[in-house]
This record gives structure tokens, sequence and C-alpha cells, in this order.
């Protein structure tokens, strides 16, 4: 009874570390990606600056194949759980 846990604990461990191997990160950082051109060297200016409209529009185009099905990794998860349980 005490291997199931263990087998699928090991099983977890293994596809995490598979999967963060492929984590791509994308960065978009709003204090350079939004604030105006005029307010760059002074940011806390353009912050305080009632007068402005600071909405900002970001887009990102992730052109990468997701190799793992997401639903999978909750599975495996849910199985650990109701295992550890036991």
């Amino acid at each position: 009874m005490l291997m199931f846990p263990l087998i699928f604990i090991s099983l977890g461990i293994t596809d995490v570390l598979i999967i963060l191997v492929q984590v791509a990160e994308i960065i978009h950082r709003y204090d350079v990606d939004c604030v105006p051109n005029a307010y760059r060297g002074n940011r806390q200016a353009y912050i305080k600056d009632s007068s402005i409209l600071k909405n900002c529009t970001l887009q990102a185009k992730v052109k990468l194949l997701c190799d793992c099905n997401i639903s999978y990794l909750y599975f495996v998860h849910f199985l650990q759980t109701i295992f550890l349980l036991l």
C-alpha cells in the first residue's frame, strides 16, 4: 500500500523536472514598454501626472508548441493527492 504513493510522487517529480526544462519565459515590463518617451527619465512624474491616461495594452505572440497536455499534469497531481491521503 505504501508503494503506490512512492510511485506517483516519483512520477510527479520526474514530470515536473521534464516540464521545467521546456518552460519559456516571456518578460514584458510595464515600466519600460508603457511609459512615454518624454517620461522615460522621470517615471515618477509620469505616475503622479493625473492628466495623462495610463492605459497600456501589451501583446505577446508565443511561437512555441506545447508538447504536454496541461490536464494530464492536473490528473497526475490529483492521483498523488488521493494516494497520499490513503
